[in-house]
């Protein structure tokens, strides 16, 4: 199995964003998952098969900011559909996992750059992101590792260039 989560992109508003930001993101982010997906796809091939899962970001509402993040999330979206069908074929799957807002030191962090922003407290910027929540749960690291592990454990083995959007913000 191979799973590829690279963090998140320096952002910045769109007219005001460089390329070297873009071009980072996409290096870092898809382009990594693709030649490491290169690497082991031999070595899966000759083991009789395996599974790939990109941990991407998802596709969220408008936020002139998150252009490199959201830009690559897209072409990796593209490029998964395009490969899905050749790696089946070669016994292994591919999908993405979308984990959302997950319960780790960067929501935090981010909670504590809007709330300065914004006057209010880290607690109330985060009490607004889960009220965005059907279910109010803020997703927990391991809940997207369960994911992950089931779909690289292929108990469903047609599951494959799919797209799995593991939050709740609709």
């Amino acid at each position: 199995m191979l799973v590829c989560c690279h963090g998140g992109s320096r952002s910045a508003p769109f007219l005001e964003l460089p390329d070297e930001n873009l071009i980072e993101a996409w290096q870092n982010k898809l382009l990594g998952g693709i030649r490491l997906t290169r690497a082991v796809v031999p070595i899966m091939e000759k083991r009789g098969g395996g599974s790939v899962v990109l941990i991407s970001g998802g596709r969220f509402g408008p936020d002139v900011r998150m252009v490199p993040s959201w830009s690559t999330n897209g072409a990796q979206r593209g490029w998964v559909s395009a490969v899905a069908e050749d790696l089946a074929h070669r016994g292994i799957a591919i999908n993405i996992v979308n984990p959302g807002n997950v319960n780790t030191r960067r929501i935090g962090d981010a909670n504590q750059r809007i709330a300065k922003e914004r006057g209010i407290t880290a607690e109330e910027v985060m009490g607004e992101r889960r009220a965005g929540f059907v279910t109010g749960h803020l997703t927990e690291a391991s809940e997207i590792g369960d994911v992950v592990a089931f779909l690289c454990a292929r108990r469903v083995i047609n599951i494959i260039g799919q797209e799995i959007d593991a939050f709740t913000t609709f």
